[in-house]
């Protein structure tokens, strides 16, 4: 599986692709299911609702929003390899974030949903075939290929395990 070329994505997501690592994308995306619950398992419930600073989310409300995203993105590449072509609108993190119930839920039920979701990911992504990994949707107004909200999904996961570290753990 290569890498996602300019113009399978919106530039804004070209941090999210340069994070992942080289290798097999399916291998990366289960190793990453694996470090992610593991990480979390050290994090003791009465400090999942942490915030580094006033008016941020909270270690389960970015678990939370990871899990909308994964979740979105999820749909938007099943729909774009079955050659839905209708539009898909975007979605507004804070919003789904303000809307939640993540404060009220445990991390490790937030964990969970994670690890599951990403089993469904890579089952659904081991199913395609190649022709199936290059097709292309839209979704907020860009274009979008399947490998590329594939490749996004990793990405997304280390950008916010990587924030986690340096503002919620490192900084306590």
């Amino acid at each position: 599986m290569t890498r996602p070329q300019k113009g399978e994505y919106a530039t804004y997501y070209q941090n999210y692709i340069d994070l992942v690592p080289k290798g097999d994308l399916i291998q990366i995306l289960d190793k990453q299911n694996d470090l992610f619950c593991a990480y979390f398992a050290n994090v003791p419930e009465d400090k999942a609702d942490y915030r580094y600073e006033k008016g941020k989310w909270s270690i389960k409300e970015v678990v939370g929003h990871i899990n909308d995203t994964e979740m979105v993105f999820l749909y938007r590449l099943m729909r774009f390899s079955r050659k839905d072509i209708t539009a898909l609108p975007g979605f507004d993190q804070d919003n789904y974030i303000k809307t939640s119930n993540y404060s009220e839920q445990t991390l490790t039920t937030l964990v969970e949903q994670f690890y599951l979701q990403r089993k469904l990911a890579i089952h659904l992504l081991t199913s395609l075939s190649k022709a199936m990994w290059k097709r292309k949707g839209e979704a907020n107004g860009e274009t979008m290929s399947v490998r590329a909200a594939a490749y996004i999904m990793a990405g997304h996961v280390i950008h916010h395990m990587q924030i986690i570290q340096k503002r919620y753990i490192a900084a306590k």
